[in-house]
């Protein structure tokens, strides 16, 4: 081969001839890239593939996922053009070119941007910026395609739109349809601002959900304006209309359609749904009702604007009040007011409803209930008023608590600090507390009916019932001294019923209580005594006593059936061989807050029976009752009722004396005897209850030989028997005596029974009420050589439910065998069953009597039957009295009270 090497300039360097080596190269090859070009939408990616060559390398490196090999992948944010160099082994390149077109996504939008629709209304969305649409969620929706749809959710709802445009490219759009939702609700207290469940008043006011501020009742339709937004009692007339007036308000901001239903029901603690509010259709004993709840007819239909309110009015026929005299107070009723938004189950209820009724009120808004009693009461008794009922509304054989409490009024008082509070229940319902072992908290029996209230927060706990079983209760009240007046004008007391475990309320009563001030005005009776007796006078009626009023020896006064009403600083002396007689009569104050000085009774051992007391009621007097150096007396039957001073009964050389089944309320002392040298004929002190007593007996100086102190109930006293040089032997075949019940709450070291130089007193007691040791106290067993009260019930605490549903179905477990009367309920409103026991006789006779002393029943009954059925409702409200005489001349009475 001649080679030839000629330079840039053309001179020829070489020119020769030359051996070379010619190696041959591959074909000639091209890089090629599939796809060859691209769209994509944006944010979307692709994959590029080269070929045609054995290595390859690719730029621009952005949005590659390499920058080398065969197949890479091309996410671009743009519109780009990428190149790839392909290599073969002997170095030999080629590239080739991909364009990637990125096309943006479609903008939705949808029209309105933000719609906004009141419950139950549509709106029309309309989308705009692609060529297609789909909707989602469907729910409410007329379409899930298309670029206009119908929306009609029934809550708020986000619906998500997806688009795409001629490219394929899909954009989204999110939308949210709010719907405004009506709250219609009736506010439970004033301080409820409709909030589920209503949290509000339960701080406020604890459990008590049964009195709403949205609810009151007026006599005629005068109720919408605001002076008369309280309410009244409810007024019986045949065919003529009580107003009841429910206050419905919405919180939402749409305006809202509903029915508006309200319920009555017969009053109790504990009443379930819908049972006893809806065609509660049933008997009980002595009513002659039939219907105890119901629906008032007709419902309204309502519309209240977005946040307003609007009052309702609906007129309302009591039932026939006595047709429910069973129940002791036909006038109390309760009512449920119901806002149903919806015709079926659960109507609308945030929370569907249950058995109880407290639970549906609670959590529910659209529910309020109103139950309460407006009453006042009169200072210086007890007054009963407003009773209520108390009932297992569980479907089974049940325990529940009561809880007293008494709320602070706006400036912290407590109506206990005030007033006195008793409960008077009826004798099933304590029987049915007592089998429970009588548990509770800051209570105390007063009797077999009555408990008293000793803190503003007490509770009767593990009280067995059967179901749909009812017990009566009604309040009363005494005035300690007036209130300071405050922006309340009401006391509220309530009673709230609790399954036994104290953790869900079913119910309740709340009493208003008016403050008032204690009357100062005097009372005028019919006549008065005259300052000297003579012979024999009898008073039966409203009398005075102006002054001091003195029996002389061979003269004797006598109050029978009498109301005596006694002038400040007033008393009755008794000289020796004058007697006084009390029989089914009141001695009180003729003005409240003044003080009568009290009964002087002075005797000599040649006159007996100066001094007979029994069946009455003795008030007003810080020392009542002074004896001195009398024989024969006989006190029985009758209460005392002090002041927290003073002294009940001072007995100065007294012997041959009975003061039996009294009751001793509110002193400092009960009895106090002092310096009897030689008491050596047998006296009686015994079966009296002793009731917030500080001392009960105080013996000074005493040399009792032949005295039974037995079956009292010392109740909440610092000293049962206090004796100070003094002598006490208990009068029995072995001389024991006593089964007195202590019952103290007293701090003291001995706080019962208390000696100082003593002699070795013998004291007996029951072991069911232990009292503490080493106080020269000697046991024995309850039942021996005396006869206490005989209990109707079991008061142990070890229960059967055998032996508390044997009681449901008789009278008395073990009955007694003396003579004895009581009426239920008591008080009541002239209608009520009185049940007696002539102590084994065949035959007997009643006489019913008002406080004058008139007659206005006489029954005569057989021992063929143990129970009669009265009807005094044509009589005035007061204190009667019920007197029981069987065959063999042997009497016994109770109080009975007529409350309307």
């Amino acid at each position: 081969m001649t080679v030839s090497v000629t330079d840039m300039n053309g001179c020829i360097g070489f020119n020769g001839t030359a051996s070379v080596t010619v190696q041959a190269l591959p074909p000639p090859f091209t890089t090629v890239v599939t796809p060859s070009m691209a769209q994509i939408c944006a944010g979307q990616s692709i994959q590029l593939t080269a070929s045609g060559a054995n290595t390859y390398v690719w730029f621009p490196a952005l949005g590659l996922s390499s920058i080398s090999g065969a197949t890479v992948t091309a996410n671009p944010t743009t519109t780009t053009t990428y190149t790839v160099i392909g290599s073969i082994v002997n170095g030999c390149r080629d590239d080739a070119t991909v364009t990637v077109t990125v096309n943006p996504l479609p903008t939705i939008i949808v029209n309105p941007a933000t719609p906004i629709i009141c419950s139950g209304q549509s709106t029309t969305l309309t989308a705009s910026g692609a060529n297609t649409y789909t909707w989602s969620p469907a729910t409410g929706l007329s379409s899930t395609t298309g670029a206009t749809v119908t929306a009609s959710p029934t809550t708020t709802t986000t619906y998500t739109i997806i688009g795409i445009d001629v490219n394929g490219c899909v954009g989204l759009k999110n939308i949210t349809v709010t719907v405004l939702i009506p709250d219609l609700y009736i506010a439970d207290s004033p301080v409820d601002i409709g909030n589920e469940p209503d949290a509000e008043t339960a701080a406020s006011f604890g459990n008590v959900f049964w009195n709403s501020s949205d609810i009151w009742i007026r006599q005629i339709n005068d109720g919408f304006a605001l002076a008369n937004q309280v309410s009244e009692p409810i007024e019986y007339t045949n065919g003529v209309p009580n107003y009841i007036y429910v206050r419905v308000k919405n919180k939402g901001f749409c305006p809202q359609t509903a029915d508006l239903r309200v319920y009555w029901a017969k009053a109790s603690t504990g009443l379930s749904w819908p049972s006893q509010w809806d065609n509660y259709n049933t008997t009980y004993a002595g009513c002659a009702a039939s219907l105890y709840g119901e629906e008032i007819t007709p419902s309204i239909n309502i519309t209240v604007p977005a946040q307003s309110e609007q009052i309702f009015e609906i007129p309302w026929e009591p039932k026939n009040p006595d047709d429910y005299n069973c129940f002791v107070d036909p006038f109390h009723f309760c009512l449920l007011g119901r806002i149903e938004t919806n015709t079926v189950p659960p109507y609308g209820m945030t929370t569907p409803e249950g058995l109880s009724v407290w639970s549906n009120t609670v959590d529910n808004n659209n529910i309020a209930w109103k139950n309460v009693i407006i009453n006042n009461n009169n200072p210086g008794k007890f007054e009963p008023f407003g009773t209520t009922i108390v009932r297992n509304v569980e479907e089974k054989e049940n325990f529940i608590n009561l809880n007293f409490v008494s709320q602070k009024d706006d400036i912290g008082q407590h109506l206990i600090d005030f007033k006195r509070i008793q409960l008077y229940f009826s004798v099933d319902f304590i029987k049915r507390w007592a089998e429970g072992g009588k548990r509770g908290k800051d209570i105390v029996m007063v009797n077999d009916s009555v408990v008293e209230i000793l803190s503003a927060n007490a509770t009767m706990e593990n009280i067995f019932l059967r179901y749909n079983e009812i017990g009566a209760v009604s309040l009363a009240l005494e005035t300690k001294k007036d209130p300071m007046l405050s922006n309340d004008k009401y006391f509220n007391f309530d009673i709230i019923q609790y399954t036994k475990d104290l953790k869900i309320p079913q119910g309740g009563q709340t009493y208003q209580i008016k403050k008032g001030v204690s009357r100062k005005d005097c009372l005028t009776p019919a006549h008065e005594v005259s300052k000297i007796i003579s012979g024999n006078q009898v008073y039966s009626d409203s009398t005075l006593i102006s002054g001091n009023i003195i029996v002389p020896h061979g003269a004797t006064l006598s109050f029978k059936k009498a109301t005596v009403m006694l002038a400040e600083n007033a008393s009755i002396n008794v000289m020796p061989g004058g007697k006084l007689i009390i029989d089914a009569s009141r001695l009180e104050s003729s003005c409240i807050g003044k003080k009568w000085t009290g009964i002087d009774v002075k005797g000599a051992p040649a006159f007996q029976n100066p001094l007979i007391i029994q069946n009455s009621f003795i008030t007003g007097s810080d020392s009542p009752l002074s004896l001195d150096k009398t024989q024969g007396i006989l006190i029985s039957r009758s209460t005392f009722l002090g002041d927290n001073i003073g002294t009940a009964i001072v007995m100065n050389k007294m012997k041959d004396f009975q003061i039996s089944e009294n009751t001793f309320s509110n002193f400092i002392t009960g009895i106090k005897t002092t310096n009897t040298s030689e008491a050596d004929v047998k006296s009686i002190i015994e079966k009296n209850i002793f009731l917030n007593v500080k001392i009960a007996l105080d013996f000074t100086k005493d040399k009792h030989t032949k005295l039974d102190v037995k079956c009292n109930r010392f109740s909440y006293t610092d000293y049962a028997i206090l004796s100070d040089q003094t002598l006490l032997k208990d009068q029995g075949v072995l001389g024991e005596g006593a089964g007195n019940e202590f019952i103290s709450n007293s701090t003291l070291a001995n706080n019962k029974l208390k000696h100082t130089n003593g002699n070795s007193p013998k004291y007996y007691y029951d072991p069911s009420q232990p009292i503490t040791s080493g106080m020269n106290v000697t046991t024995l067993l309850s039942a021996t050589d005396r006869i206490c009260y005989t209990y109707s019930f079991d008061t142990s605490s070890t229960i059967s439910l055998q032996r508390l549903s044997a009681l449901s179905n008789q009278e008395e477990v073990a009955p007694m065998q003396v003579v004895s009367v009581y009426s239920v309920p008591n008080p009541n409103n002239g209608k009520s069953s009185i049940f007696y026991n002539l102590g084994g006789e065949k035959q007997g006779e009643l006489e019913i009597m008002d406080i004058y002393g008139k007659i206005i029943g006489q029954i005569k009954v057989t021992s063929e039957s143990t129970k009669i059925d009265v009807d005094y409702r044509g009589y005035a409200p007061g204190v009667y009295l019920i007197s029981l005489k069987n065959s063999k001349g042997e009497v016994t009475n109770q109080k009975m009270i007529i409350a309307k």
